[in-house]
């Protein structure tokens, strides 16, 4: 019986030649990971997209935010943009699940995109960044402030 056996073309091939099983690797995991390369490619539509995880699901909700100085001024270059730049970060250590992926800051408005958790608002969120922004900035640049007498028409903007 055992004749026959070396006979049959297969019989010299190994099992994972054959196809039949991989060594060391149980068929359910192929199959797992199968299954997880088929969900990244259906809906993972960016490279570097993180998705997250929390208790009861999975998240990434990017949000682009952009505002503007009142009357759309030109004031947000030299040492403002410079302290902006470092400023806005500061959400991240008071709220750690949040991620600022880009900052773009231009003369005349400013580009946002963050990560925010589905259990935070995003306009909470929003509010608290551009409150705490707008008290440091008129604390740290007083020429800034405007309206109710305090900027004269021919002062110049810092």
């Amino acid at each position: 019986m055992s004749e026959g056996r070396d006979d049959h073309p297969r019989a010299a091939l190994p099992l994972s030649e054959i196809g039949l099983r991989t060594p060391g690797v149980n068929p359910g995991v192929k199959a797992r990971s199968r299954r997880l390369q088929v969900f990244v490619r259906r809906f993972c539509y960016h490279v570097d997209m993180k998705i997250k995880l929390s208790a009861h699901g999975a998240y990434h909700h990017q949000y682009h935010v952009v505002w503007i100085p009142k009357y759309r001024k030109k004031v947000l270059k030299g040492e403002l943009k410079q302290y902006l730049e470092k400023g806005l970060f500061d959400i991240e250590t008071f709220h750690p699940d949040i991620e600022i992926e880009t900052l773009s800051i231009q003369v005349d408005h400013i580009h946002l995109v963050i990560v925010i958790p589905p259990k935070y608002a995003v306009s909470e969120i929003v509010g608290k960044i551009k409150a705490n922004t707008s008290r440091e900035i008129r604390q740290r640049f007083p020429c800034l402030l405007h309206g109710r007498g305090q900027r004269r028409r021919h002062q110049k903007i810092c």
